[in-house]
């Protein structure tokens, strides 16, 4: 291979600045054991490795035992075969390296305080494989190594630790031989699901293929297709793989099962699902998937539609073109005649062929077919860094408009660069926006607390919800929180055992046709998650980018007992798709209801 990355699996101790409960699990014994496989996994990695190649081994440890005794280890086990490159000329010069070790002592997992400094040191019975201890677990820096290897401190670039080496492969000494290719055979011989979902090699002269063809006048088809039959035995998929990945895929393995086969290739043609569509003559159930859009779209003669920027997005937005609206296009769309009034797949672009989804043909209009989430923006922007906006400021407390996306423990450290005494007593999750409160003073922090805990704070938020609440509600439901896994830490619930907390809530305008955890779990639990909130049950939308819960304003009382009232006004992120939403209110009583929101009249 000619680059390969051994993020191998570690004690994770430089991550406990931000994973501070990592510290129940951590032990001694931890790393040690971990030591052997790590090495096993860089050996592995530079066996594979062409000559001439690159290999960058990391961890998110600060252990020696697990960084540099595995390079070193792995550098004495190649020879001169290997050798470690500078990782200065790969570095950005304004990030702070630190150089690795020289030099550690190694602890005894069984006996707290005891250290070994050298091999010899290391009675027998703590030796592999009676013990836990190996010798390439001690000091055997090389010269190189200074080098070729770094340590980010988590200190010094504000966030996690990670120790990373840059190898290169000199001479490769594995005997070379071509992959020995099995019978040829249709099928792919490798494991799949179960024995009905299996691939198999595909005829571009084969009946299916050649329907597709004609439908969507393909001309000069790629190959090789796989066709993928799925767990019950039925063609669902066509693939495109390329020669080396068939060579490989029809080749015999010299092990005693293949990798299991999940996906393979691109997806350039799917079936369309067994309910959509039914009792419709449709000429071709087979679809363009959304991952080989971009390459149909070279291909494809027919059933190729082109539509302006504008389009595009109102098409992404709702989902759906009426037939009404397509037809009225004009200049803004290109190539419907070569449908030639046919339903069915088709496949749709910007005018300048940048950006291609898969859509369908129905008797209601052009229907978007593919998932939000991974469709994208046809015209991504890379947005500055994120910075809250002073709202109000006094000498015990500043209030803050923060924006969606931006963590509230980094406002505060904005804030703290000014005013060090600084601290949070309230927070918005990182997607939500708005007015949040930070005292700048031990009393002040204090009194809020006194504030918050005492439900004397009052903060107003505009959401936008599923469904069609009624004008008016009240929600009265103790929540608890409950600790989960992935990027979220926690998650609220209603518990009859847990904290009070009351939401009320007035219905703006409802359109279409249809805070804090505090507020996304109440709504859900009243029946209308946030739009977005998937925590909480929400579905996504491709024109909400962003959890559409903002703090429209917040009251309390400073430290001397004066009021303190704030609004923050609708930030244009949010303000941009609610603006197109409010096309659809419904009565005129909702309209002029709009129109004060949006010009800060409801303060």
């Amino acid at each position: 291979y000619d680059k390969v990355l051994c993020d191998v699996p570690c004690s994770g101790d430089g991550t406990l600045r931000r994973r501070p409960h990592c510290w129940k699990s951590w032990s001694l014994e931890f790393p040690l054991s971990l030591h052997q496989k790590q090495l096993q996994i860089l050996c592995r990695g530079l066996h594979l490795l062409r000559a001439g190649g690159r290999l960058v081994y990391s961890t998110c440890s600060m252990n020696p035992i697990e960084n540099e005794a595995v390079v070193a280890a792995a550098l004495a086990r190649f020879g001169g075969d290997v050798s470690l490159l500078p990782m200065s000329d790969h570095c950005p010069k304004d990030l702070e390296v630190s150089a690795c070790l020289q030099s550690w002592w190694v602890p005894d997992p069984e006996e707290p305080g005891v250290y070994y400094k050298t091999w010899a040191d290391v009675p027998v019975s703590k030796r592999k494989p009676n013990g836990m201890l190996m010798e390439t677990m001690f000091a055997a820096v090389r010269d190189d190594m200074a080098k070729g290897c770094i340590r980010l401190a988590p200190h010094l670039i504000d966030g996690s630790g990670f120790f990373l080496a840059l190898f290169t492969k000199t001479l490769h000494r594995s005997f070379p031989v071509e992959v020995p290719v099995m019978t040829k055979s249709s099928q792919i011989p490798w494991r799949a699901r179960n024995e009905q979902n299996h691939y198999r090699l595909v005829s571009l002269e084969s009946c299916e293929v050649q329907s597709i063809v004609e439908f969507y006048g393909l001309k000069d088809l790629p190959e090789p297709l796989l066709a993928e039959y799925n767990v019950k035995g039925k063609l669902t998929q066509l693939n495109l793989v390329n020669e080396p990945l068939l060579r490989v895929l029809q080749s015999h393995l010299n092990c005693k099962g293949s990798p299991l086969l999940v996906s393979v290739g691109i997806p350039l043609f799917k079936l369309l699902d067994e309910s959509f569509m039914t009792n419709i003559d449709v000429p071709s159930r087979w679809r363009p998937a959304l991952e080989g859009a971009w390459i149909l779209a070279t291909k494809m003669t027919k059933r190729l539609l082109r539509i302006s920027l504008d389009r595009m997005r109102m098409l992404l937005m709702k989902r759906v073109l009426p037939m009404q609206t397509l037809l009225s296009l004009g200049a803004e769309l290109k190539g419907l005649a070569t449908c030639e009034d046919k339903l069915g797949g088709a496949v749709v672009g910007t005018m300048d062929s940048s950006f291609w989804v898969p859509c369908i043909i129905t008797g209601t209009g052009l229907e978007l077919y593919a998932r939000m989430e991974e469709v994208g923006d046809p015209m991504p922007k890379l947005l500055p860094p994120l910075q809250p906006r002073v709202i109000t400021e006094t000498k015990e407390v500043i209030v803050l408009d923060k924006p969606s996306g931006l963590r509230t423990e980094d406002a505060l450290r904005s804030i703290q660069q000014i005013h060090p005494s600084a601290e949070l007593v309230s927070r918005l999750d990182k997607d939500t926006s708005g007015c949040l409160l930070v005292p700048l003073t031990a009393s002040s922090a204090k009194e809020f607390t006194r504030q918050f805990s005492e439900a004397k704070v009052s903060k107003r938020y505009l959401a936008v919800v599923h469904g069609s609440p009624a004008l008016t509600g009240h929600i009265e439901a103790p929540l608890g929180l409950v600790q989960q896994g992935g990027g979220a830490k926690y998650r609220a619930f209603v518990e009859d055992t847990g904290k009070a907390a009351s939401t009320r809530y007035e219905r703006i305008w409802t359109a279409g046709e249809e805070g804090t955890h505090q507020i996304r779990c109440h709504m859900a639990h009243a029946g209308h998650p946030l739009i977005g909130d998937t925590k909480y049950g929400g579905r996504t939308a491709f024109w909400c980018d962003r959890l559409p819960l903002h703090c429209l304003a917040l009251t309390a009382r400073d430290p001397s007992g004066s009021a303190l009232r704030t609004f923050s006004p609708i930030p244009s992120d949010l303000l941009r798709f609610l603006v197109a939403m409010s096309q659809d209110c419904k009565s005129q009583v909702e309209a002029n209801r709009w129109q004060e929101l949006v010009a800060g009249n409801m303060q």
